[in-house]
């Protein structure tokens, strides 16, 4: 708990140049247990306004809306303003705690505190976790799944055909997804069935945590004829230009697109594009995936949970709450109010 004041007050001093002193919050007695369980609570002065800075306990456990709930009690029990505290957060729940309007302090990292007109975001890590991220093959099962949600259990055979995969890959991530416990997997005959114990919402919840970007690559391309007639056949509409089809989000000057890494290979070898160093004087930004975004594509669109993985390091608020109403109106489409 030292080390978390420490690396608070020096973080505030290095970002916003003031010194600022945390102490025992004098009123912390008058609190139920659960809340003193949960949270160190401190007192400090932010541009000449008396804050409590609740340190978590338990790094990154509470659910964002625990949080709210318990600082709407603690405003009704001793009005104030009240900033979370955690030494790591994952950009889920960032995500959250910013369109929560919850004040938030992640030393090192980041600053939400728009009570004080103040979002400062400079590098952004996420918690370490025990358990390793899933290969792209095993990825891939798992967006498959989240795709159909009618179907609760899946072949080996069909999985192989779908993603387009060997039987070895498919048997390996078969594995992964048993040992990890995300699967169940059995044996029918010489047939490899896979089923997913939990519901869809349950499934995503528990696997995104440890799921990757599906972004190998972006590079920017000037537009021309061919490159056109490549993007209607094998290109999908991707990033923020994906976003603002299923939010209210305004599209980006530069349209975004994905293929999949063979797909570029042939690009490059047809000798016709006209690759830029940056987005200046681009017209068209091309995401190179790890699996092919084709698979799960909808109308011409990259499908939701790919699209959320791919931009959940965005640092913008819109983008992210854009992100959470595109999941949360996936009700029908893809999983049950995700």
């Amino acid at each position: 708990m030292a080390d978390v004041i420490q690396a608070f007050e020096h973080y505030l001093h290095d970002a916003l140049g003031i010194k600022v002193k945390l102490k025992p919050w004098k009123e912390e007695a008058k609190l139920p247990f659960f809340l003193k369980d949960a949270y160190s609570f401190h007192e400090a002065d932010l541009l000449s306004i008396t804050c409590v800075v609740a340190i978590a306990r338990n790094d990154d456990t509470t659910t964002p809306g625990s949080i709210s709930k318990q600082f709407q009690q603690l405003k009704q029990k001793l009005p104030g303003l009240y900033i979370y505290v955690c030494p790591s957060i994952s950009s889920y729940n960032r995500r959250r705690l910013i369109e929560q309007h919850i004040p938030f302090v992640i030393p090192g990292n980041q600053m939400y505190l728009p009570e004080l007109a103040i979002d400062l975001r400079e590098r952004f890590l996420k918690p370490r976790s025990k358990k390793k991220t899933l290969s792209p093959a095993t990825q891939a099962i798992v967006i498959y799944a989240l795709n159909h949600p009618e179907s609760k259990q899946f072949s080996s055979t069909e999985l192989g055909s779908a993603l387009q995969y060997t039987s070895m890959t498919i048997s390996r991530a078969l594995h992964e997804l048993e040992a990890t416990g995300i699967g169940q997997v059995t044996k029918v005959r010489r047939e490899c069935q896979l089923r997913f114990p939990n519901d869809k919402q349950q499934l995503w919840k528990d696997t995104e945590p440890f799921m990757r970007s599906p972004v190998k690559k972006q590079v920017w391309l000037k537009k021309n004829k061919w490159l056109e007639n490549q993007i209607k056949k094998s290109g999908v509409i991707a990033g923020l230009t994906a976003l603002s089809h299923h939010t209210m989000l305004h599209p980006p000057l530069i349209p975004s697109y994905a293929i999949d890494n063979e797909t570029w290979k042939t690009w490059i070898h047809s000798g016709t594009l006209q690759e830029l160093p940056s987005a200046e004087d681009a017209d068209l930004e091309i995401e190179i995936w790890k699996y092919n975004p084709l698979l799960f594509a909808k109308e011409g669109v990259v499908d939701s949970f790919s699209l959320s993985l791919s931009l959940e390091e965005v640092p913008d608020d819109r983008v992210n709450i854009a992100l959470i109403k595109m999941m949360e109106s996936s009700n029908g489409k893809g999983t049950k109010s995700i």
